[in-house]
């Protein structure tokens, strides 16, 4: 390898920060599933995950807290993320046997292009990450990579990435019977 090569492969730092690397492989893992599963499968997801952010965000806290009796740092951030995660995964399996799943027609299985499976697959990873770093509390977050902060913390991006996937929702539709 020639010397300017060496000194630059010398300078550059390859260091993945761990937010970072969750993101990465979170896009990776929902790329799969949506092919493997389909584009239905990944609408549901996604609606899953804005039932799941609204029971969340909107749940009396202070009130739950006060009915069992709990400390006063009642609920904690690992148990609202944990909620979260565990009603997407309720919801995914509740919704295609719902009147709302049978009404989108959740059931049917269709051809849909493998543009619009990656494209509601980074949806459903953005809107995920933007979700989980807003539950988790600002003074937890210092070290976070610059490239994660600006793309997913704060509530301009979780707003941003709520309204993404809807708009696509709405744009990446060929017809009526494609949803």
């Amino acid at each position: 390898m020639p010397a300017n090569t060496n000194t630059l492969l010398a300078n550059t730092s390859f260091t993945l920060s761990w937010d970072f690397l969750i993101i990465a492989s979170a896009v990776v893992a929902i790329i799969f599933y949506g092919f493997t599963s389909g584009k239905n499968k990944i609408l549901i997801m996604l609606i899953s995950t804005y039932f799941s952010l609204l029971v969340v965000q909107f749940l009396p806290w202070k009130d739950l807290g006060a009915y069992i009796n709990a400390a006063a740092d009642f609920p904690s951030p690992t148990f609202k993320i944990f909620l979260f995660l565990a009603l997407i995964v309720a919801f995914c399996f509740l919704l295609p046997s719902s009147v709302l799943g049978s009404g989108l027609r959740f059931g049917k299985t269709g051809r849909s292009s493998w543009y619009q499976t990656v494209i509601f697959a980074i949806f459903e990873v953005g809107l995920l990450a933007s979700a989980v770093l807003y539950i988790l509390p600002v003074k937890s977050l210092p070290d976070l990579n610059p490239l994660v902060s600006q793309f997913f913390l704060g509530q301009v991006d979780l707003f941003i990435w709520i309204i993404l996937p809807i708009l696509g929702m709405v744009l990446l539709r060929k017809g009526r019977s494609d949803i």
